[in-house]
């Protein structure tokens, strides 16, 4: 069984809106209550217990006699291409100086800002180099625009310089790509490539994109209705997957092949049926329902982390099958034709 303390781990995710109230006393074992009866424009509390936490701070948008912003110094988060919107878009009548600065107030003990205009020259300088950074050209002229008058590419820049100006030491990305076209996807992996070798800023990213990940990542955590399935290095998770589920998603990559290795095939592998709802009580493995090789002891008995390699864990009774790596596709294909003849329904006993 895989027994590890984790590095980070969520306590606390609430979004807060009208007339909202929050009782966290159990996070400092004191009372700290946080009211709001006035229009919160959108407002994140976010905790995380985590070895390189040294402060939490409070931000909400629109709120009068206390302090305004609510982030975490330690842990910032780049958006998805809807939240980067809705993050830049909290402040439309402010210059994108300003709203990459509100996030420097933090980590610049003294610094006061009101205004982007208003900062001492030293200030602008720093919010100029961190445009600079992160490779967004003409930066003095992008610390006046606003951000309807930026691309998604630049917008998601802006993001990032957001999240590096006050220098992390674990950036986690959701997403980063999504809704990017091939080239401005390949400019921001470069770019969140070069900030990691240049800081030495650990990157959790979480994507569907298994390009991405290869592109990017060093190790990989397969997740699968909540729980991570598998875990390994980058090579282990594509060249020696052992978690049925990981392999459904690698089969299911479009490939390009001459015709005469077709073999007939006109459409895709897929993995059949749905994930479970969360919320559902499993006694086994949660993937069962949709697995080819899944057996009474499969749905009877939850697998834990296996040991299949140094470093490489699956959750899986089967992992020693040599069908899993040899037959898998073919298997999956089996599967689907037989999930398709009862109807495409699932029925977990």
């Amino acid at each position: 069984m895989l027994v590890s303390i984790p590095y980070v781990s969520v306590i606390l995710l609430l979004i807060l809106w009208y007339d909202s109230s929050l009782f966290l006393g159990d996070l400092w074992h004191e009372e700290l209550e946080i009211s709001d009866n006035n229009w919160v424009h959108s407002a994140f509390m976010i905790a995380f217990y985590s070895p390189i936490i040294s402060s939490l701070f409070v931000d909400f948008s629109r709120l009068e006699e206390v302090h305004r912003f609510l982030i975490i110094r330690s842990i910032p988060f780049t958006f998805t291409l809807a939240l980067t919107y809705a993050i830049l878009l909290w402040t439309p009548n402010q210059v994108v100086g300003t709203i990459v600065a509100l996030v420097m107030v933090i980590s610049i003990p003294g610094m006061i800002l009101i205004d982007y205009l208003q900062l001492d020259p030293a200030h602008r300088g720093q919010v100029v180099k961190i445009l600079e950074d992160v490779q967004i050209p003409n930066p003095g002229a992008v610390i006046t625009m606003y951000p309807h008058e930026l691309s998604g590419g630049m917008r998601q820049r802006v993001m990032i310089a957001m999240m590096m100006s006050c220098e992390p030491k674990l950036l986690i990305a959701d997403e980063p790509t999504t809704a990017l076209d091939v080239t401005i996807q390949a400019q921001i992996l470069h770019l969140m490539r070069d900030l990691r070798d240049r800081k030495g800023t650990s990157i959790m990213l979480i994507t569907h994109d298994l390009g991405v990940i290869a592109e990017l990542c060093d190790s990989v955590s397969v997740m699968y209705a909540g729980s991570v399935v598998e875990t390994g290095t980058i090579e282990d998770i594509l060249a020696n997957p052992r978690m049925p589920y990981t392999i459904g998603l690698l089969h299911s990559i479009p490939k390009i092949v001459h015709s005469d290795e077709r073999e007939g095939r006109t459409s895709l592998p897929i993995i059949p049926g749905q994930v479970p709802d969360p919320n559902t009580h499993f006694d086994g493995c949660r993937f069962h329902p949709r697995c080819p090789f899944a057996d009474d002891l499969c749905r009877s008995i939850r697998p834990e982390m296996i040991e299949v390699s140094e470093g490489h864990y699956a959750a899986c009774h089967h992992t020693d099958l040599t069908i899993i790596s040899e037959d898998v596709e073919s298997s999956f294909d089996i599967f689907s034709k037989e999930f398709e003849g009862v109807g495409g329904e699932v029925i977990v006993r």
